[in-house]
C-alpha cells in the first residue's frame, strides 16, 4: 500500500482560458481567468455564456485536489483523489492544540462573521472580518494563517467592514470571492469582492444576488462554479439558488429547493461527487427554528435525502472536506446553545465520529485546510461563561494512517521477512507497535520477523502519534510450508548401459512447481520424471531441482555408479508421498527410490483402507479420518525384497457448533456467546457478527443489545490452513418489561411476585411473536450469509456453512 497523499491546493490556470476584464469601482480593474463551457446537466450554455475551445480544459478543486474535465459531458463526474482506505486500513483521528504555538491570532466579531477558507494562491488560510479589538458586530481585517503562525496582511483596497457573510476560493478564476454579509450599521450586502495577489477587488456583475447575509456556499468542482444558497434578505429569508461563474453571478430556477433558511451547513461530498446542505435556522410564528435536513446538490438540482441518521438539528457549524479520506467533516453549529461533536458524511451517510479530545464549544467556529496539508485547521472564540470574554484558539484535525509495504502474496516457513510501516500525516515522533499473529510482536519502523510454521495470520501494526493518535493496519499473511523436493531414482548402480529411472515430487511452498534433473553425464531433464541413460563407466551425480511460484528452491541429490561388469550390490528401498496429512477425503502422491538389486522390480503397496497398488508412483484417496500407516515391498528379479513405509495423518473436517445465553435487562440485554470447533487444522480463529452492527473475535465473547429485535447472528471459524466454517443464531431482544425494584425486608414473597409478573409478561409476549420470527429467520439468511462472507477473509470459500433453525 503507498502512503496517503495529503495534497496541497493548487491554483489552476489552463492555458485555453480566455480573458477578458470586469470593471469594479472607478479607476479599479481586475484581469481573470474565465471559462464558458456547456453545463454537465442540460448540455446547454449558462445565460450570459459564450461555448469556447476549452473542451478537455481541467479545474482542481481546492478540497481534495480533484480535476474534472470540462467538456459538457454528462458522464464525465470528477472522481474522488483521496485514495478509497485499502482492505484491513484502519486510519485515526485526533485534535491538536495549535493555540500558544502559533502567534496571536485574529480578534473575532461580537456577533461572529469571520469566515475562513483555503487560499492556495498564498499558501494559506484566509480569514476576513477580524476587528482591532472585541465586541465591534464588524470588522474587515484579513489574516493568513501559514507556516504555523498568524499574520495580519495589509491588502491593497479592503470590503467595508462586515460580519456574516461567505467567503469561498474560486480556482476557476484563482481568486477567493467574498459576497454578502451584514455591514457595520446591520444593513445586508449585495457586493462581490475578490481577493487576488493580495489585493481585495470589488466587482461589478452585470447580475447579483440580492443584499444577503448569513447564506452558504461552496465550490462544485464538477459543474465549474461556486453555489450560494439562502441567507437573510431585507425581503425575508431566502431559499434562492445562485452560482458564480468568470465573475458573474446566475439564478437557478429549480422545481424543487430546501426550504428558506440562513447559516445553512454547506461543503461538497467528495465521496459521491455532489454538494451538501445541512440544516440552518429558519423563523417560524415568530421562533427560530433550527433544521436537521439533508439535501444534496448535483448538475444544477436539490434532491431531499432521507437519512437514517443525522446530527441533531443545528445552525452555522464548521464543515469541510478531509483532505486524507475525502470525507465532509462537520463540527459543532449552535442551536439553543454551542456544541463541539463531530460527523463525517460520505456515500449518503451520516457517521458520529467518536471523541477524540475535541476543543471546547466555539462561537462561530470555522475550519478550512491546513496549509502544511495535514488535516483541518480549526478557528474560534471559546467564551468564558464566568467574564463574558472570549478566547480564540486555534486547533489542528488530522487523520493519521499506517501503510504496510510489499507483503509478499506468500511467505514460506522459516525464511526472515522484512516489514516496514509508514505513517501519514501524523504528527512525529511516531511509534509503530507489531503483532504478527503467531504470538510475537515487535516495535520500530522496520522489523524482521520469520513465522516458524504454515499457516494464515494476521499482521497487524499499530501507529501512535506524539498527540496519541492511533491509526492501525491489518493484512492477511500466508505461510506456506517449507518448500520440500521429494526425489526417487532407480536403480543408482548397474553395468553399462545404464538407464535409470527418474522420479520427483514437491510439496510446501507456493504451487505450482517447476521440477528438474541434471546430471554430471551432461544430461538435462526439465520435467518431474523420466529415464536417464548412462553408457560410460564412472561415478555421477545425479540433481533434482524445484522452484515453486515465490521463487523459493530447492534440490536432492543422488550418486550413481556405472560398472564395466556385473557387481551386486544390496537392494535398499525409500518411499516418499506429497503431503503426509489432511482432512479426509484426502488423495496423496507416492513415489519411490530403489538401490542395488538387479532391475526388472516389482512393487506391492498396501493402503490399508484406500487399497492396494502395483504401480512405482501410485495415487491414492484416503476416505476417512485416522493415521494409516503405508507399507512398499520390492521385490527384483532374483527375488530379493526389500520394505519401507510411510504414516499418512487424516484428519476431520472443520465443524463449528455455536450457542448463547441471555441476561436480559430493563434497557438492554447482554447475550452470552458459546463457540466451538472441531476437526481441521488448530489452532483456530473466530469470527462473530452480532446483527446490530457489532462484531468479536473470541469464541466466548459477550455482547450487550441496546434495542429489542429480532438479529441474525453470524459465527464463523477459521483454521490453521485457512479453512472455514460458519452457524448462525437467531436472537431474539426484547421488548423489555421494567424490572420491580426490591421490596423492604420481610416482604420478599411479594418482591418476588412484583419481579414475576413483568418477566410471564414478556415470556407471553415472545409466544406470541414466535410466529413472527420464524417467518423473519427466513428472510434474514440470505442477509446473514452476505454479512459472514463481508467479515470474514475475502479469498476464503466455505467449505460448508451450518444452520440452526
Amino acid at each position: 500500500m503507498s502512503l496517503v497523499s495529503l495534497l496541497l491546493l493548487l491554483n489552476v490556470a489552463p492555458s485555453s482560458l480566455e480573458s477578458q476584464s470586469h470593471s469594479s469601482i472607478p479607476g479599479a480593474a481586475l484581469t481573470h481567468r474565465s471559462i464558458a463551457e456547456v453545463h454537465p446537466a442540460t448540455g446547454t450554455t449558462l445565460p450570459g455564456e459564450t461555448p469556447t475551445s476549452s473542451t478537455g480544459a481541467m479545474i482542481t478543486t481546492p478540497a481534495g485536489n480533484r480535476s474534472c474535465p470540462l467538456d459538457g459531458t454528462a458522464s464525465a463526474r470528477c472522481s474522488p483523489a483521496s485514495r478509497p482506505l485499502a482492505l484491513g486500513e484502519t486510519p485515526g483521528s485526533g485534535w491538536e492544540n495549535l493555540t500558544g504555538h502559533v502567534g496571536a491570532g485574529p480578534v473575532l466579531p461580537n456577533d461572529g462573521g469571520n469566515f475562513l477558507c483555503y487560499d492556495p494562491a498564498v499558501g494559506g488560510d484566509l480569514l476576513f472580518g477580524a476587528v482591532p479589538y472585541g465586541y465591534d458586530y464588524a470588522g474587515n481585517q484579513t489574516w493568513l494563517f501559514t507556516n504555523g503562525t498568524w499574520t495580519q496582511l495589509d491588502p491593497t483596497g479592503s470590503p467595508p467592514p462586515l460580519y456574516l457573510m461567505q467567503l469561498a476560493w474560486d480556482p476557476l478564476d484563482g481568486y477567493v470571492v467574498l459576497f454578502g454579509g451584514y455591514t457595520a450599521e446591520s444593513g445586508s450586502s449585495s457586493q462581490t469582492w475578490v481577493f487576488d495577489n493580495h489585493t481585495w477587488t470589488l466587482l461589478a456583475p452585470a447580475t447579483s444576488p440580492p443584499a444577503t447575509a448569513q447564506s452558504s456556499m461552496f465550490w462544485d468542482p464538477v459543474d465549474g462554479y461556486l453555489v450560494l444558497f439562502g441567507g437573510s434578505t431585507p425581503s425575508g429569508t431566502s431559499n434562492a439558488t445562485w452560482t458564480f461563474r468568470g465573475g458573474d453571478w446566475h439564478e437557478l430556477a429549480e422545481p424543487v429547493a430546501p426550504s428558506a433558511r440562513w447559516l445553512a451547513n454547506m461543503g461538497w461530498d467528495g465521496s459521491e461527487n455532489e454538494g451538501l446542505l445541512f440544516g440552518g435556522a429558519q423563523l417560524k410564528n415568530e421562533v427560530t427554528t433550527y433544521l436537521n435536513d439533508t439535501w444534496v446538490f448535483r448538475a444544477g438540482n436539490w434532491t431531499h435525502l432521507n437519512s437514517s441518521r443525522s446530527p441533531t438539528p443545528r445552525s452555522g457549524a464548521a464543515i469541510s472536506e478531509d483532505p486524507a479520506l475525502g470525507d465532509l467533516l462537520l463540527f459543532g453549529g449552535f442551536a439553543t446553545s454551542a456544541m463541539n461533536d463531530l460527523w463525517a458524511f460520505a456515500y449518503g451517510t451520516w457517521t458520529p465520529l467518536p471523541d477524540t479530545s475535541p476543543p471546547a464549544s466555539l462561537r462561530w467556529g470555522c475550519w478550512a485546510q491546513d496549509p502544511a496539508g495535514t488535516g483541518l485547521l480549526l478557528y474560534g472564540a471559546v467564551l468564558n461563561p464566568a467574564t463574558e470574554y472570549p478566547a480564540y484558539v486555534t486547533w489542528d484535525y488530522y487523520t493519521v494512517n499506517v501503510s504496510v509495504e510489499q507483503i509478499p502474496p506468500l511467505i514460506e516457513a522459516g525464511t526472515p521477512i522484512a516489514f516496514s510501516a509508514t505513517a501519514a500525516a501524523g504528527h512525529a515522533p511516531i511509534a509503530y507497535a507489531w503483532s504478527f499473529g503467531d504470538g510475537l510482536n515487535a516495535t520500530g519502523e522496520i522489523v524482521v520477523h520469520a513465522y516458524a510454521q504454515a499457516g494464515n495470520y494476521t499482521l497487524t501494526v499499530t501507529a501512535i502519534d506524539v498527540e496519541q493518535v492511533t491509526a492501525a493496519y491489518s493484512g492477511a499473511i500466508t505461510v506456506a510450508p517449507t518448500l520440500q523436493l521429494l526425489a526417487g531414482a532407480f536403480p543408482l548402480a548397474g553395468t553399462s548401459p545404464l538407464t535409470i529411472t527418474l522420479s520427483a515430487v514437491a510439496r510446501g511452498g507456493s504451487p505450482p512447481y517447476r521440477i528438474s534433473w541434471n546430471s554430471s553425464a551432461g544430461v538435462s531433464l526439465s520435467t518431474s520424471g523420466g529415464h536417464l541413460t548412462i553408457s560410460a563407466v564412472g561415478e555421477y551425480r545425479l540433481v533434482a531441482q524445484v522452484e515453486d511460484s515465490g521463487g523459493y528452491r530447492t534440490n536432492e541429490s543422488f550418486g550413481a555408479s556405472v560398472y564395466a561388469r556385473s557387481i551386486t550390490v544390496p537392494l535398499t528401498v525409500t518411499v516418499f508421498s506429497n503431503t503426509s496429512a489432511g482432512i479426509a477425503p484426502l488423495p496423496v502422491g507416492f513415489g519411490v527410490s530403489v538401490l542395488g538389486g538387479t532391475a526388472p522390480y516389482s512393487f506391492a503397496w498396501q493402503f490399508g483402507i484406500a487399497g492396494t497398488s502395483e504401480s512405482w508412483d501410485p495415487t491414492m484417496i484416503f476416505p476417512r479420518p485416522g493415521s494409516q500407516r503405508v507399507t512398499l515391498q520390492v521385490t527384483d528379479s532374483t527375488g530379493a525384497t526389500a520394505d519401507a513405509q510411510e504414516l499418512i495423518l487424516v484428519g476431520s473436517p472443520l465443524a463449528l457448533s455455536a450457542n448463547y445465553t441471555a441476561t436480559p435487562l430493563s434497557a438492554s440485554e447482554i447475550v452470552q456467546g458459546f463457540a466451538f470447533a472441531s476437526g481441521g487444522s488448530p489452532p483456530y480463529s473466530y469470527f462473530w457478527s452480532w446483527g446490530d452492527g457489532g462484531s468479536a473475535t473470541v469464541p466466548d465473547p459477550t455482547h450487550n443489545f441496546t434495542t429489542p429485535g429480532i438479529f441474525s447472528v453470524a459465527v464463523g471459524v477459521i483454521d490453521h490452513a485457512g479453512r472455514y466454517v460458519s452457524d448462525e443464531l437467531n436472537v431474539t431482544v426484547g421488548p423489555w418489561a421494567p424490572l420491580a425494584a426490591p421490596g423492604p425486608s420481610g416482604a420478599a414473597a411479594s418482591s418476588l411476585a412484583a419481579l414475576a409478573a413483568p418477566l410471564l409478561t414478556a415470556a407471553a409476549a415472545g409466544v406470541l411473536i414466535g410466529a413472527v420470527i420464524a417467518l423473519l429467520v427466513r428472510s434474514q439468511r440470505v442477509a446473514v450469509g452476505k454479512r459472514l462472507r463481508r467479515d470474514l477473509p475475502s479469498d476464503r470459500s466455505p467449505e460448508s456453512i451450518h444452520r440452526k433453525p
